[in-house]
């Protein structure tokens, strides 16, 4: 996180100095979105299925 943090700071900067900071919140807004679609992509769901048929059989729903 810390090398993410460090080179989108040097890009926003870059990016404001050359079409403004409005381009530079667009472009990180963009990135973040990207990174967002890529985690929903990637990442496999962790609950088990076992699980969540438990918690819907339960009488007080799981909790």
């Amino acid at each position: 996180m810390g090398i993410g943090a460090s080179i989108s700071t040097l890009l926003a900067g870059i990016v404001a100095d050359r079409f403004g900071s409005f381009a530079a919140f667009e472009m990180l807004a963009a990135l973040a979105a990207l990174g967002f679609l890529a985690v929903l992509v990637a990442m496999p769901e962790t609950r088990r299925q076992e699980d969540e048929a438990i918690s819907a059989a339960s009488p007080d729903g799981g909790q």
